[in-house]
Order: C-alpha cells, then sequence, then structure tokens
C-alpha cells in the first residue's frame, strides 16, 4: 500500500515545495496508482469482514 502512495506523495511535495509545476497527466497516473493500491489494500479486509458478519445475520 505504501509503494503505491509515493508516486503521489512525490508528486504532491515535489510541488508544494515549487520544485516543478505537476501536470495533469501526472496527477492523472499518481492517482490512478494510489486508488488501486488502496483497492488492493481495502477490498480483503471488506472481504474478510462480510464473511465473518453475513452469515449470522442471514440466519436471523
Amino acid at each position: 500500500w505504501i509503494l503505491m502512495l509515493l508516486p503521489m506523495a512525490w508528486d504532491g511535495i515535489t510541488q508544494m515545495f515549487g520544485w516543478r509545476e505537476s501536470t495533469w497527466v501526472l496527477r492523472i497516473v499518481t492517482g490512478t496508482l494510489f486508488g488501486l493500491g488502496n483497492i488492493w489494500f481495502v477490498l480483503p479486509l471488506i472481504q474478510k469482514s462480510l464473511v465473518e458478519t453475513l452469515p449470522a445475520q442471514i440466519s436471523r
């Protein structure tokens, strides 16, 4: 997850300090990587939670 965060963080930090100007293409690419990283990290947690709680709710 951290590896997917690094490109977006680098883009934001370098623009914040004025070292360079970011482009919309770079923002889309880094944001997409971060979004995919979030899905890759969070989706298994959601699935595990559903597997644990859903059968109990269905049996009611």
